[in-house]
């Protein structure tokens, strides 16, 4: 409807407010309505082709973004009944990647979940690959340009020929640097030479490779394919991780600068987690490491992610490892609270994993997800709910068991705290609500349904006057 309408599309000042009320409906709707949408959207008119033009195209919103922004949803399997709108959306999306320019980019972002979920033909396939990879579109040597796609995502996606987006992937993020000097790092177990980068051509560089590298490693890891590095590339992201790991925290007096370098920092451990999984450093390496995280933590900046990783390469640092994570779970800092909250997440997923040699946390520490639950801390309730939540869908019952009392005595208040009739601090009430919901019912399928807090809260959310809190006590 908004699509046909010409003072919508005319407007600037209404692209976010519509944006914000496409993603709402989305939300509100049950999953089976959004599956039974989701042609639709992905077939919705692309803005800058056959004749659909806006007044600044890059700020009016795309429902594409609905599908490709929500793991959640189901798409369609292809059947007689929705073939000929499958093949129309298909034929869309080709021409959409040959017209470049915003039509190219929104149609590679509305292909990603379509290729995930294996839904493209044989013949598709080879369209969609021709059209990604386009000479006009893509340069010698390089990558497809002209989407807003991060590059791991074309080691996933159709290409003209076999392992072409890993080969281009590794030029770019893996060999493209020339070492300019050579460190020697002691280890425990002897010496290890790795290339340190002095000077690298862009400053920003380094960060961005830690990330796009990582990304590499986990998103193909969940996708259940390896990304595997030579001896060479490993040496030569260990080297990045040292030079990382040895550079000061960063810092400027412009405000809009350190914003900037902040954000690159957080690439930076990002990346660092599964990297940290998949490349062997020397314990000297991980010690400058653990150094350089715990001075950003004292700078304000969240870096807690990686220390599952940590406490498997250096465990002679389990103690001081604890305490960092413990200082980090009581911050008042929003920001490091959560960020310490990712980190016991982190911790948690290692340690509990097949074939893990990482012990899980001390018990104190995992007694505190469910403290910060039972005292309703605002720094970190939401994300404490999150992981408290992940611990009684995969957790051992030893795990549930240590969190379990102070969590059902946190649900208990909850369930009077955020009431919509009451007064709150934190306006995000209904997002608490939610992840309330969420975990009640990953509890009632832990066997805990009879809990008075557990059948509480379903029953509040099943009459919740929000849609998306409603369609909380169901898996969609």
């Amino acid at each position: 409807y908004c699509n046909r309408q010409h003072q919508v599309m005319s407007h600037v000042w209404i692209s976010v407010p519509l944006q914000n009320l496409l993603k709402r409906t989305w939300d509100s709707l049950p999953q089976n309505l959004r599956t039974c949408r989701v042609l639709d959207v992905l077939g919705a008119p692309i803005v800058g082709l056959d004749g659909f033009t806006v007044q600044i195209a890059d700020h009016h919103p795309d429902p594409g973004q609905l599908v490709s922004g929500d793991s959640r949803v189901r798409l369609p399997d292809r059947s007689h009944d929705n073939e000929a709108q499958w093949q129309d959306t298909i034929s869309l999306l080709v021409r959409a990647l040959l017209s470049g320019g915003e039509p190219r980019s929104r149609a590679a972002t509305r292909l990603v979940p379509i290729v995930a979920k294996g839904l493209l033909t044989e013949a598709e396939t080879v369209q969609v690959a021709d059209a990604l990879w386009a000479t006009e579109h893509t340069p010698a040597d390089s990558l497809p340009t002209s989407t807003t796609l991060n590059d791991w995502e074309f080691l996933v996606l159709p290409e003209p020929r076999p392992r072409l987006a890993d080969q281009r992937f590794r030029d770019k993020w893996l060999t493209q640097n020339v070492a300019k000097s050579r460190h020697d790092i002691s280890d425990s177990v002897g010496t290890v030479t790795v290339s340190i980068l002095t000077s690298p051509d862009d400053p920003d560089q380094l960060e961005d490779t830690l990330l796009n590298v990582g990304l590499a490693i986990a998103r193909l890891r969940a996708d259940g394919r390896s990304f595997e590095l030579t001896d060479t590339e490993i040496k030569h992201v260990a080297s990045l991780v040292f030079q990382w790991a040895s550079a000061s925290v960063s810092s400027h007096p412009d405000t809009l600068v350190q914003v900037e370098l902040r954000r690159y920092t957080m690439w930076a451990v990002e990346g660092l987690v599964p990297i940290l999984s998949k490349v062997e450093i020397p314990a000297t390496v991980s010690e400058a490491l653990f150094e350089k995280l715990k001075s950003l933590t004292e700078a304000g900046i969240p870096a807690h992610r990686p220390i599952g990783s940590l406490v498997r390469i250096i465990p002679q640092h389990m103690d001081e490892l604890a305490n960092w994570l413990r200082t980090g779970l009581a911050s008042s800092n929003r920001d490091i609270a959560t960020g310490a909250l990712s980190g016991l997440a982190s911790w948690l997923h290692m340690s509990n994993s097949a074939g893990s040699s990482v012990d899980n946390p001390p018990k104190d520490i995992i007694r505190e997800l469910g403290l910060i639950i039972a005292t309703r801390r605002k720094e970190s309730l939401s994300g404490a709910l999150r992981v408290a939540k992940w611990v009684f869908d995969e957790g051992s019952d030893d795990l549930q068991s240590v969190i379990l009392n102070p969590t059902m005595e946190g649900l208990n208040y909850l369930s009077e705290e955020l009431r919509y009739d009451s007064e709150h601090e934190d306006s995000d009430v209904r997002r608490l609500r939610w992840r309330c919901a969420q975990l009640a019912l990953s509890m009632s399928k832990a066997g805990l349904e009879c809990k008075p807090a557990v059948a509480h809260w379903q029953e509040l959310a099943s009459t919740d006057p929000f849609p998306e809190v409603r369609y909380a006590t169901t898996d969609g």
